[in-house]
Order: structure tokens, then sequence, then C-alpha cells
């Protein structure tokens, strides 16, 4: 009963508000539709390009960290060319030798040391780190230069000394019969001004960062502002277990505080790290919305203007049609009584 007084009440509507309703109706699902496919699009394509240019940022970032291991690693291994057998058995002439290396010494905002066979360090720089004397012979670097003979990078962890989270490099000290016979060590404390500065200091949109992460050990070295030190990467996530295998990885991911995130990442060269850049979508997206909204806002005054417009002419061209047909319609009711 009340479908057919709502129809009933319809067809008593002016011709010129039933053909504005269509108009505007008309309209609105055009312009809606529109919205539609074009966020879709303009989403579509904004993906494509916040992944080339998170690849593109992490290849640069990830070449600036290479290049500084690499030289850290020459830097030690210039100054273990310089020490042999008989210097390690005069600590004090072993202690001058490492202060003569300022340049070196300087790469390494927590200093060097130098480590004997048997896991103590006999040797310091700066003296005012009191380094003398205690065992790293547990430590993973230390293990690695003196069993495999070549360079190594240990896990971040929490320096013996200091206590704030460090990063160690380290290179064999070998004798003429390239035995190894001790191991150089340089400290790089993360908590103070170090080569990781360009990502610790870049901003990346309003709430994205910049990763370093140490696959083998599952771990974050650093971020951006220093938000995430020293903390473990979650291996059930489909994109980390990937960067954790190795890969290197694109694509968006849940992170470890709900947030969903664009996340790109690459390998640094000589290193079992990478460099990950994440930017959560809502970010990304952001500008879309607000198109989004100003298209609406538009939509809903031009619809406005339109039917204001549609009304007024129809209602103009077809008044003598009305009037007609009020006329027949009150002629028929008469007719029927």
């Amino acid at each position: 009963m009340r479908i057919n007084n709502l129809f009933k009440s319809k067809s008593h509507l002016p011709i010129s508000a039933r053909v504005t309703i269509a108009t505007l109706m008309i309209f609105i699902s055009f312009i809606l539709l529109l919205v539609v496919v074009s966020n879709r699009v303009l989403e579509s394509g904004m993906t494509e390009g916040i992944s080339l240019q998170q690849q593109a940022a992490t290849s640069l970032l990830g070449i600036h960290v290479a290049e500084h291991v690499a030289l850290n690693l020459r830097a030690l291994e210039a100054v273990a060319e310089k020490i042999d057998a008989q210097l390690l058995l005069e600590p004090q002439a072993l202690q001058r030798l490492l202060k003569a290396r300022e340049i070196e010494s300087e790469l390494f905002n927590a200093g060097m040391y130098v480590i004997n066979r048997d896991g103590f360090a006999v040797a310091t720089v700066p003296e005012n780190i009191r380094r003398l004397g205690v065992k790293y012979g547990d430590r993973e670097y230390f293990q690695a230069a003196l069993s495999t003979g070549r360079p190594a990078i240990g896990k971040p962890v929490q320096g013996r000394v200091l206590g704030d989270p460090v990063i160690i490099f380290a290179v064999p000290v070998k004798n003429a019969d390239g035995v190894v016979i001790a191991v150089l060590a340089g400290a790089v404390d993360l908590s103070m001004k170090n080569f990781f500065d360009k990502i610790t200091d870049s901003k990346y949109g309003e709430s994205g960062y910049f990763l370093v992460v140490d696959r083998k050990n599952r771990m974050i070295i650093t971020s951006t502002r220093g938000r995430f030190v020293m903390e473990d990467l979650d291996p059930s996530r489909p994109l980390t277990s990937k960067l954790i295998a190795g890969e290197d990885i694109t694509g968006v991911e849940v992170n470890p505080a709900g947030v969903e995130v664009f996340v790109s990442s690459r390998h640094v060269s000589g290193t079992d790290w990478s460099v990950v850049a994440s930017l959560p979508v809502f970010e990304a997206f952001a500008p879309i919305k607000e198109a989004g909204n100003l298209i609406l806002k538009m939509t809903i005054l031009l619809g406005l203007l339109t039917a204001i417009f549609t009304w007024l002419g129809t209602r103009r061209e077809l008044s003598p049609l009305d009037n007609a047909l009020k006329k027949v319609t009150a002629f028929m009711q008469t007719d029927a009584k």
C-alpha cells in the first residue's frame, strides 16, 4: 500500500521536477563512478611510483653504507699490518701504535683495541674507555676473525664496557707465516654520531622511516631518528621472512605496530645487512583521499547548481504541458464522478 502511495505521489510531481531529479541522479552517478575509477587508477600508479622511489632510495643508502663499511675495514687492515708478534709482547709500544693512528681511530667513535689469542684486550684507544684486560673471547666477531683469518663484522650488542649499543668491525692480525696471532677491533657506538647518520637523520615523509637490518641475526641495527635500535625482526611476516632469507623485497606489509606500510629493501654489499624503506599506506594515499574529498564537495555543489538551473529551465519550458496535464487530470476525475 505504501509503495502504491509513493508511486502515486511521485506521479503528481511536475514534469520539471521529475526531469530535474533524473538529471541530478545521472550526474551524481557519473561523477561518483568517475571518482571510484580514477582513485583506483591513481592508487595503482602511485603504488608503482612509491615502489620505484623506495628502491632508488634504498639503493643509494645501501651504497653509502657499503662504502663506509669497506673504508672501516681497510683502515683496520692498515693498522693490523703494522702489528707483529714482537709488538704484541710490548703492550706500551702497541698502545703507542694505536694512539699514533688518529685517522683510523676517528672512523670508530668508540675506539680501537687489540685482542690476543686468549681473548683479552691488551691495548686500546682512547684510554679512557677501560678495555684493558676485558675478555672478548666469546664475542662472535673475535671468533670469526680468529678462525677464518678474514675480516668480520659483529652483530649489534651492548658494549661490554660502554654499555651502549655498538657494532664491532674486526680484522685478523697475522705473523710472517700468515698465522692469526691476534684480532684488531674497531667499535662504532650507535648512540653517538656515526656513518649511519645519513640514514638516522633522513626524513621520509611525516611518519615513514629507513632501517638498517642485520639479516643473519634477524635484528634491526638502527633506524631513522633512532626509533628502532637492536630490535628483533619478526620472521612470521611474509616480506620480512623473504628479507631474512636474503631477498630484496618490495610490497605492502603490516608492520609490528599494526600499520599497513609500503616496504622495499636493498642489500648492502659485503655485509649481511639490508637497508629498508617503510612508508605507511595511509600517508602515501593521503593526497588521493584529499582529492577525492574535494571532488565529492565539488560534486555536491555542482549537483545543486545543476538541479537549480535544470529545474528553472524545465519549469519554464514545460509549464504549458504541466498546466495541460493538470486540466486533463482534473477533467478525468470530474468525469469519473
